[in-house]
């Protein structure tokens, strides 16, 4: 499944500042300053952001998985992971080769995509679907490329980002 790696590197003084900063305040309410909360706020929303708006929308199974996990300190840096939740994302975005695709699904897209059609055409369409893509595979829809430019631009108040992207 494709994902985009983002990790934020940060110099231990840095840490150590943040680390006093939170000394003797609440862990709750818009007051307690962490590194993480600060990552996701500024860096992965902000991507996982780009990457909904960026992926094509059919059912919206696939904008609606979009997921991203962002982890605690680490000494040198905190690593956010931002990627879509379904199996079919890479076939998405990077295209397939021809294969023979299940029948079960392509009426309702020929549903959703050729209005018009009758009950009765509705299963001949989704075959002549089924042979196009077992001759011609899907074309690429790389929805995300754009969100791994968008994590490229952002520069954080501290630090660097590293930003690489999993095919």
């Amino acid at each position: 499944m494709p994902q985009i790696n983002i990790n934020w590197v940060y110099t231990f003084d840095q840490y150590y500042e943040t680390r006093q900063l939170n000394m003797g305040r609440p862990w709750s309410g818009n007051n307690y300053f962490s590194l993480p909360t600060y990552f996701r706020n500024e860096v992965i929303d902000k991507v996982l952001d780009a990457l909904r708006s960026a992926a094509p929308v059919d059912t919206g199974l696939l904008q609606g998985s979009m997921w991203s996990w962002v982890s605690d300190y680490f000494p040198n840096g905190i690593i956010g992971i931002v990627g879509p939740g379904v199996r079919y994302a890479g076939a998405v975005n990077a295209g397939s080769h021809p294969h023979m695709p299940p029948l079960l699904y392509l009426p309702g897209w020929a549903l959703r995509n050729w209005p018009g059609l009758g009950p009765d055409t509705v299963v001949r369409a989704g075959r002549t679907l089924q042979k196009h893509i077992a001759t011609y595979g899907t074309r690429p829809q790389p929805f995300m490329e754009a969100a791994v430019s968008v994590a490229q631009s952002i520069s954080p108040t501290y630090g660097g980002l590293i930003v690489t992207y999993e095919k």
